[in-house]
């Protein structure tokens, strides 16, 4: 569900770095930094040796005067603690409550702690947010196999909703997700709908390498240049990913999506589907060809539902021809890709395909969305994205009227 294994000699070398270097640092609050860097590394989990490689990759640059790095860590056979990253090593934070406890990090609770006492003991003029795990769309993030407080097996993730009522109150400049298909229009939606207060959303619509980011090229530049803006470092985080996956045959992507703009954009989505629900069996053909053109060939766990947005867009549009009333309305769809979807780059076997780094939950059937259990349809429509009016779109597609 998110990203295959690969582990090398940088794991055995960041667990010895870890541990000979782990400490404990009071958390006093100190002058306010130009950026507080905030991980949540789910690694309770298969993720687990993935987890220690990331936090290897974070303690090559560390943290200074002006950048705090600060990780909630739960690994798969220990306990969670909260961790500033030095050059070199990680000390233990101390008075966090979830010390040395079997955290439960698909708990939104875990979340709304770790947030609550980052924001407050590590003060920045800049926030990244950074969650990092398995993620499923619009079902939601971070899996945890030890979600009880006595350790035993289980398994517990956040939905959406839990999430964005953690992050209330908060400010994000940047909020990323480090896991699976997260750049699509029905999180943004809901994210901006709902409130989350954050400037860019950086996020794939593809899925993401077990290793994920590589956090060494990222923070890297943010320790030279501290005063770098949050479109910035989002752009940095996006060239810094797909120059380490490309090359090597991975079909990854990643996107900067302004939050803001995310309900500008799915109006005029909804006002471009409402009109070719209202002649859809004129329509339907090219509709058809557009879901095709935009799929990007998955297959596993059901992901081949979505599509990329742009491309159905694009695809449906050059299909239907010249239209004085459907024009607009594409045009509008245009300008508001534009607004939001910032920046997007792919490695080269992705951009090949011309994926425009959104995307969006399309069933190419109605059995297909009420039978397959991957998809989880009963997620789908609690979704704002699917209650507003993508839901009665895709009806139509179906064949419902």
């Amino acid at each position: 569900m998110h990203r295959v294994v690969r582990i090398g000699a940088c794991l055995l070398v960041g667990l010895a770095l870890l541990v000979a270097a782990w400490g404990v640092v009071e958390a006093k609050a100190p002058s306010t930094a130009a950026w507080t860097v905030m991980v949540y590394l789910d690694g309770d989990n298969n993720l687990d040796p993935d987890a220690h490689v990331d936090m290897a990759e974070m303690a090559a640059v560390g943290s200074t005067a002006s950048v705090n790095v600060v990780v909630l860590l739960d690994e798969f056979d220990g306990p969670a603690n909260l961790l500033k990253v030095n050059l070199g090593g990680s000390q233990i934070v101390n008075g966090f409550p979830l010390n040395g406890k079997e955290a439960d990090m698909g708990d939104g609770a875990t979340l709304a702690t770790f947030v609550d006492f980052v924001v407050a003991k590590f003060p920045a003029r800049h926030y990244l947010l950074d969650l990092w795990d398995h993620g499923d769309d619009f079902r939601g993030f971070a899996w945890d196999d030890h979600p009880y407080a006595d350790g035993s097996l289980g398994s517990d993730f956040m939905t959406h909703t839990e999430i964005i009522n953690a992050l209330a109150g908060h400010h994000f400049d940047v909020l990323a997700f480090d896991g699976c298909v997260m750049s699509n229009l029905e999180v943004a939606y809901e994210y901006a709908a709902r409130g989350v207060s954050a400037d860019y959303l950086v996020a794939s619509e593809e899925y993401i390498p077990n290793q994920g980011f590589a956090y060494d090229t990222i923070l890297g530049p943010l320790v030279a240049n501290p005063s770098m803006d949050g479109y910035a470092l989002a752009k940095a985080i996006v060239d810094s990913y797909v120059a380490y996956y490309d090359g090597g045959g991975w079909q990854v992507g990643l996107s900067v999506i302004k939050l803001a703009e995310a309900p500008t954009l799915v109006g005029a989505v909804f006002d471009l589907a409402s009109a070719l629900e209202a002649n859809m069996p004129a329509y339907r053909d090219c509709i058809g060809e557009g879901r095709g053109a935009a799929h990007l060939g998955w297959s596993m766990y059901g992901w081949e539902a979505f599509v990329d947005f742009p491309t159905w867009a694009t695809t449906v549009r050059s299909c239907l021809g010249p239209d004085a009333w459907l024009g607009p309305l594409f045009d509008g769809v245009d300008a508001g890709l534009a607004s939001a979807v910032l920046y997007v780059r792919n490695a080269h076997a992705l951009d090949v395909k011309g994926a425009g780094g959104v995307g969006v939950f399309y069933p190419g059937s109605e059995g297909s969305f009420v039978k397959n259990v991957y998809w989880h349809g009963d997620y789908f429509l609690g979704t704002r994205f699917a209650a507003d009016g993508w839901y009665a779109f895709l009806q139509a597609y179906w064949g419902g009227k």
